[in-house]
């Protein structure tokens, strides 16, 4: 990415201010398929405007990322419908940030932009964890339990000879091998990290201005693990994290993600964002936070076609799986 792009990058997400993880989040979720154009702006009116993510596929356009709207007002519909039309886009998938999403007005078929079906729901998008003045007072507020074992796997890994080195400032794709990289995704526990994924992950932390990530290597310096993510103001955002299989019964993902939190509190963190979930124990020490999800469909016959065919291909997509649910 030149500085020219990365410079627009950054002042696009710069202008969503606090809603810039929504578009973390979009990225996360699989939308951003190319990176060398991973934000649109779509103008909306005169002086408003957007930042979305956007993706081609079988011919038809696939929009995808967090609109700014604030509380919903009477342009709202306005907004939604000047979305579809200027991206021309099959699906238009949105995770609308608003002060109170009970006070949303409900979008149905009769309230859509003409041509579109559309759908929405309260959903939960992202995990916060608040963080403490330092280390000790942060674990002092966990569970009885969560501290425990946070104890456990960092004196178990230090007595294994695990080293953690942490990195602010700097991409891993500056740092480590793409071969280390694509290795480690291989044989990530549970689930391999594709190669293709990893770059478009990694395209997008080297667009931000202040990314980070931390290791996790053998005595011999074997990458055992990876934490990788973006720091804005005093909130820090974990965009991917892998961990080697034939480690599992160190608990890496928890040992080496309390191993990243302590270095974050030290640099004045005081959140820790995951949006794309959190499955350890420390998700219960997390706030979620609620968003309007909004899906609109094209409802002729071409477009119905394209819909269906990229949903069976890529069921897990966050946008599928609403389609499904509510179909």
């Amino acid at each position: 990415m030149t500085q020219a792009s990365r410079d627009s990058l950054e002042t696009a997400l710069a202008v969503l201010g606090t809603r810039g993880c929504l578009m973390a989040g979009a990225a996360i979720h699989g939308a951003a398929r190319s990176t060398s154009t991973p934000l649109a702006h779509v103008g909306l009116a005169a002086g408003v405007g957007t930042y979305l993510w956007t993706e081609t596929y079988y011919g038809g356009r696939f929009v995808t990322g967090g609109a700014v709207l604030d509380t919903p007002d009477d342009d709202y519909l306005r907004r939604l419908a000047a979305i579809a039309a200027t991206t021309r886009a099959d699906l238009v998938h949105l995770f609308i940030d608003v002060t109170d999403p009970s006070a949303a007005p409900p979008i149905t078929d009769g309230l859509a932009p003409s041509g579109y079906a559309a759908r929405s729901r309260r959903t939960s998008y992202r995990y916060v964890l608040p963080l403490q003045h330092d280390y000790d007072a942060f674990l002092m507020g966990l569970g009885k339990h969560t501290r425990r074992n946070i104890r456990l796997y960092q004196r178990r890994g230090a007595e294994g000879g695990l080293m953690f080195s942490f990195a602010e400032n700097s991409p891993s794709a500056d740092a480590i091998p793409r071969h280390q990289r694509e290795a480690l995704g291989r044989n990530t526990h549970p689930r391999p990290k594709q190669p293709g994924r990893l770059a478009e992950l990694d395209a997008f932390l080297a667009a931000r201005q202040h990314p980070f990530h931390s290791l996790v290597r053998t005595s011999d310096g074997t990458l055992v693990s990876l934490a990788t993510g973006f720091i804005s103001a005093e909130r820090a955002y974990l965009v991917y994290q892998a961990n080697h299989v034939d480690h599992a019964a160190a608990n890496l993902g928890l040992m080496h993600r309390s191993l990243v939190i302590r270095e974050l509190i030290a640099r004045g963190m005081r959140e820790f964002v995951f949006p794309n979930g959190i499955n350890d124990v420390l998700r219960n020490a997390c706030r979620r936070d609620v968003a309007i999800e909004l899906l609109l469909s094209r409802t002729d016959v071409l477009g119905r076609w394209r819909i269906h065919r990229w949903a069976r291909r890529e069921p897990g997509h966050a946008a599928a799986r609403f389609l499904m649910a509510t179909a």
